[in-house]
């Protein structure tokens, strides 16, 4: 029960040492001071730093992962400007957050998505990473110019004029292994035109790494024929604004 929770923390005051402490709890500060005296009067000393975040821990936990990954994202933004200058053979317009307007909604599922895409993490699959890496560069490049070209982000799949396109980082592997690695993912919600390994190699994609073409049902995505690498995308992005 509580006390004896709050109890078994307040054992260990003289173990710990935190420089900020955040209680999530929508209770008013004079409830939490009657619950738990011990821990209140503990977060008010000199040390740490008391945060109390009055909400539920659901809205506390969704907003942190939706501001997690928004920093990830605007650092590979940020970091993927020279590979941009490289591919595009021009700096990069606008600044560095002009990509969030054209993301719908701007929320954590939403953010999360474009962040498995744009580190080559298939759905289902936890993201790992922590900070943007090097291998995904051109995947950060490629999401900034389909924006600035006037595409529109949702749900795994960019909408550009009559074109959909999902982007996801191959991140240096043979395209038949990243079409492979992906394969298991459960069905899309959205069906796209061509499926763009940013960084991944071109092969011959044998047929003891990638499965013959399957159709696609409820179940089972399939596995498609429209994977390709970059090299296509970033010429005719290249190209100016009919």
């Amino acid at each position: 029960d509580w006390s004896c929770l709050t109890d078994l923390i307040a054992g260990h005051f003289g173990q710990v040492r935190p420089g900020h402490v955040y209680l999530v709890d929508p209770a008013s500060e004079a409830d939490l001071q009657h619950k738990a005296p011990l821990l209140w009067d503990w977060v008010h000393r000199d040390e740490p730093v008391f945060h109390h975040c009055q909400e539920s821990a659901t809205d506390f936990l969704d907003e942190l992962r939706r501001r997690w990954s928004l920093t990830y994202l605007d650092r590979l933004v940020r970091d993927s400007k020279a590979t941009y200058a490289a591919l595009f053979r021009a700096a990069a317009s606008g600044g560095d957050v002009d990509h969030l307007p054209r993301i719908t909604p701007i929320d954590s599922p939403a953010l999360y998505a474009l962040r498995r895409d744009l580190s080559g993490t298939p759905r289902g699959t936890v993201v790992r990473s922590r900070h943007p890496e090097e291998a995904d560069h051109v995947a950060g490049a490629l999401h900034r110019r389909l924006l600035e070209r006037g595409a529109n982000y949702s749900a795994h799949t960019y909408t550009l004029g009559q074109r959909t396109i999902r982007l996801v980082s191959g991140r240096g592997r043979l395209l038949s292994q990243v079409k492979a690695a992906f394969s298991g993912e459960p069905p899309a919600p959205t069906a796209v035109d061509e499926v763009v390994c940013a960084g991944s190699i071109p092969d011959a994609s044998p047929a003891n790494i990638v499965r013959a073409e399957t159709p696609t049902t409820v179940v089972r995505t399939g596995i498609q024929n429209n994977w390709r690498d970059h090299t296509t995308l970033v010429t005719d992005l290249r190209m100016e604004r009919a």
